[in-house]
């Protein structure tokens, strides 16, 4: 990036794209050179007429080669040394680059003429010659070269840009133009010079297209190649890329996601636990409970219609299930093309052996019975499809197939977002384009043959008229189901659809929210194309730019590097060393602030998605990638949303592939994938966490003293408690805690809120909190402090109860009861066997009610000896009182 300008136009190629064409270029002419030095000094040349090639000897004609070739090593290795320098945007170091390929297209031209006299020698001179040995090197050398320029030919005409010199006069016009000051007087000349670039460049693509599809009717489809040309020109406006520029930024790309998933697992800030198939799994992740028969018997329904999805791609899928044995297994059951002629009953376009018709039902398991209707009928916006009758789940089915001709292909690239025909029309559903023709065109296919009404009658012993409507397809064909789906939802309103690696740019947000109580879609790992569509193509646009000016790096190096298995330079990598936390922007242009690229409207995949992903649990904490482990297959639900960027893997493609995904299912359903994995810390990380959120609190553990009806105490450690014990640690202006008149809890006092604290002496194993732990409410904050010196009850939903409530369990009372004087009515406050006013005569100096009330309120809340309680005698261990005991009491007093 940029391409590099020769001859006044730009090339689909970069300067520093030379370096491996020329250093194999140095490295065959370095072993021709040394062959033609060997026979130069060794050989035994026979001087004699017929071994002289005009007025030049045999020997000359060889020591001409060595000239020749010697120069053009070492030109081509000071080519190869400059397109070594600066990274993809630094194109300074590298400026001499076009002047040096002027200067080897000069030695071209030598070489050229030479070689011309050699076959001219050759062809007349080769038989009579004696030196034997010299002519064998001049033929063999002839043959490498005539070779080597050919394949010289064919890059020079794949990097050929015919608009190449429009693109140059108009960045040269843009160019000049920033230093002028009057821009708004030149803006229509500079438009112009925009639109005539880009009109070459539409020409271009059309070309392209046109060419690739050079065997089907281009005449009928003109309009649509013309739709798709004038996309991909839009895509690629202004941006001066070239395709070399693309690989090294999908290998830049997947490098950062990898680094990026291992940060965000290493960071403690956040709650995923791991990243499977790219998936960053949360708590929140929701795994299929395949344990429950309902979910169960609908994931096997999911299988089952896979099937159908796969049987729908005829002979081609079942030489992909059974790639050995498929052919013998297959040909049993062909029709013989001389035998039999004419096409079967209900099938359209198959081959004269029948050989679609045939895999198809090897692989549905279907009978011809069953067989409603079958088309192979391809073209662009018209994709084949069959009708089935499925006694099993009793079901009639439609099933679309997928990509397999140049057709289907431009049926997928046309992914403008196109209103759906509805009635009524539904505001802001759109959906893609040339799915949403083949969906129209199977619609009106089945009303016009009456297909379904066929179907629903086919057997009526069985009750096919009460069957339900089931729509499966994958890739394109899932695409398609689902639009069809849509358009056929009010006529059967019992319809589901089975969407198998949907297209990621099929439907708007609105509509994609419609379609989850009727459609299920189903992606397997990192697919691509459930994350393709034009807005996801714009964000992956958007990363390559911010990769490629982030790199600091050679083009070759970071090739090259992707190339090299069990790279560890790119695992000793930190998220520092690439610095792509920028804001993505879709419409920035790499180098002009005032060019804003294309955007379209972001589409989602449909309905409801089942994920399947892997999970490498004996592959963990391995450093070689060279060695393969078997993966665990499971299924989550993903948020159609979670599909908005492509993941850069190997597995991109094969992930996509039909038979790989019906593999993926059915391992759901035989492997059990390991359970949800937990953040584990150690004791050490424990402790830090609980010092950092509580430094100033370092209290000893004491032991809790439980009391039974008799009397009899018992030591309470952590080692025998169920759960680790949980205190508060309190400061007096935190919270304060008062009786009114009528007995009602009034609390006052600052908005800090106790802190929560560990018994870091229990011994048994403790969780530590997958994400940032609650804010503790008000009401649970007020229970933990004033149980804070009860006993903590072995049973755990006590424990629990006694955490939510402030109203506590009452506590069973001794049956020696011990009275206080009328003046102060202890009952209120005796705990267990013990009366909070263990002194007789504690209030017989006339102190009122109210008085001992608050008394004991601050007692129970600060939780310290005071004045009052001393001079009424109230010793310090029977301030522990139960305060909601109390204030109930209290409250029946008042």
């Amino acid at each position: 990036m940029p391409g590099i300008v020769v001859f006044k136009r730009r090339w689909w190629a970069g300067s520093d794209d030379f370096v491996l064409p020329v250093a194999v270029l140095v490295f065959l002419h370095l072993l021709w050179l040394i062959a033609f030095v060997l026979t130069f000094s060794l050989a035994d040349f026979k001087p004699s007429a017929a071994c002289t090639i005009g007025h030049v000897t045999i020997k000359n004609y060889i020591l001409g080669y060595i000239v020749i070739i010697g120069a053009s090593v070492f030109l081509e290795g000071i080519m190869f040394l400059i397109s070594l320098r600066g990274s993809i945007l630094e194109v300074h170091p590298r400026a001499s680059m076009q002047y040096l390929l002027y200067l080897r297209l000069v030695f071209f031209l030598f070489d050229l003429s030479w070689q011309v006299i050699g076959v001219v020698w050759l062809a007349l001179h080769y038989n009579e010659c004696e030196a034997d040995v010299p002519k064998k090197v001049v033929i063999g050398a002839q043959i490498c070269n005539w070779s080597l320029m050919l394949a010289i030919t064919i890059n020079i005409w794949c990097v050929f840009d015919s608009a190449g010199k429009k693109w140059v006069k108009m960045k040269r016009f843009q160019e000049s133009l920033k230093g002028k000051q009057h821009r708004k007087r030149q803006s229509g000349r500079r438009n112009w010079r925009q639109r005539k670039a880009i009109r070459a460049y539409e020409e271009s693509w059309d070309r392209r297209f046109n060419l690739l599809c050079c065997c089907i009717d281009t005449n009928r489809n003109r309009n649509s190649i013309a739709e798709i040309a004038k996309l991909f020109t839009e895509f690629f406006r202004d941006l001066d890329v070239v395709p070399s520029d693309v690989i090294a930024g999908l290998v830049l790309l997947r490098r950062y996601q990898s680094i990026r998933m291992r940060h965000f697992v290493s960071q403690g800030s956040n709650d995923i636990y791991e990243y499977l198939s790219g998936v960053p799994i949360t708590p929140k992740t929701e795994f299929l409970q395949l344990g429950q028969p309902d979910v169960l018997e609908e994931f096997k329904k999911v299988n089952y219609y896979m099937r159908y999805a796969m049987a729908a791609y005829g002979w081609p899928g079942y030489m992909m299930i059974h790639t050995s044995t498929g052919l013998c297994k297959i040909a049993p059951g062909l029709r013989c093309c001389c035998c039999q002629k004419g096409e079967l009953p209900g099938v359209v376009g198959d081959n004269c052996c029948s050989c679609n018709l045939v895999g198809l039902l090897r692989i549905s398991g279907l009978t011809e019975q069953d067989l409603i209707y079958a088309t192979y009928h391809v073209d662009v916006g018209e994709t084949p499809f069959y009708v089935a009758v499925d006694h099993k789940y009793r079901k009639v089915v439609i099933c679309v197939r997928g990509t397999t001709s140049l057709q289907d292909v431009l049926t997928d690239l046309k992914a403008d977002a196109e209103v759906l025909p509805l009635d009524p029309p539904r505001e802001g559903w759109l959906g893609h384009q040339g799915m949403l023709m083949a969906a129209v065109y199977i619609r009106n296919k089945l009303k016009e043959d009456m297909i379904l009404a066929h179907a629903f009658g086919s057997d009526p012993d069985m009750g096919t008229a009460s069957y339900d409507l089931v729509l499966v397809g994958h890739s394109l064909g899932a695409g398609t189901a689902a639009i069809l789906a849509i358009l056929l939802r009010q006529e059967y309103p019992n319809l589901h659809c089975y969407s198998f690696s949907p297209p990621g740019g099929l439907l708007s947000a609105p509509c994609v929210e419609e379609t989850k109580p009727f459609i299920t879609s189903c992606v397997v790992g990192k697919d691509i194309v459930p994350r393709i569509g034009l807005a996801q193509l714009e964000v992956l646009r958007a990363d390559l730019i911010n990769v490629i000016k982030d790199s600091k790096e050679p083009k070759w190096k970071i090739i090259m590097r992707a190339l090299c298995c069990g790279n560890k330079d790119a695992h000793r990598m930190k998220l520092d060393d690439i610095h792509l936390e920028v804001e993505r922007n879709v419409h920035a242009h790499p180098s002009d602030s005032q060019i804003a690229l294309s955007s379209h409207t972001p589409l989602y995949p449909p309905g409801k998605i089942i994920h399947v992903v892997r999970s490498h649990p004996s592959g963990k904490g391995k450093s070689s990638c060279c060695k393969k482990y078997k993966p665990v297959y499971q299924a989550i639900w993903a948020d159609n949303c979670a599909f908005d960027q492509v993941l850069v893997s190997p597995t991109m493609i094969n992930d996509h592939m039909p038979d790989n995904v019906m593999d993926a299912l059915e391992k759901v359903l035989h492997n059990v994938g390991p359970p949800k994995p937990t953040h584990t810390l150690t004791e050490a990380e424990r402790k830090a966490l609980l010092e950092e959120r509580s430094p100033s609190s370092e209290l000893d553990q004491p032991k809790e003293i439980l009391t039974d009806g008799q009397g009899n105490s018992e030591v309470q450690t952590a080692e025998n408690q169920a759960l680790p014990r949980f205190i508060y640690e309190h400061v007096n202006e935190e919270l304060v805690m008062s009786l009114d008149d009528e007995g009602n809890v009034i609390f006052t006092g600052s908005k800090q809120k106790p802190k929560l604290i560990l018994d870091l002496e229990s011994k048994d194993p403790v969780e530590a909190p997958l994400a940032s732990p609650e804010t503790i409410s008000e009401r649970s904050s007020m229970a933990g402090s004033v149980s804070q010196g009860s006993g903590v009850t072995s049973n755990r939903d006590s424990y629990r109860q006694s955490v939510q409530s402030p109203m506590l369990e009452t506590i069973q009372h001794s049956p020696v009861n011990k009275t206080c004087p009328k003046a102060f009515n202890c009952d209120t406050v005796e705990r267990d066997s013990e009366n909070l006013c263990s002194n007789q005569n504690c209030l017989q100096n006339g102190e009122s009610v109210t008085k001992g009330r608050d008394i004991l309120t601050r007692a129970v809340v600060e939780r310290v000896p005071i004045e009052e309680c001393e001079r009424l005698g109230i010793e310090e261990s029977e301030i522990d009182v139960d305060f909601s005991q109390m204030i109930s009491k209290q409250k029946k007093k008042t």
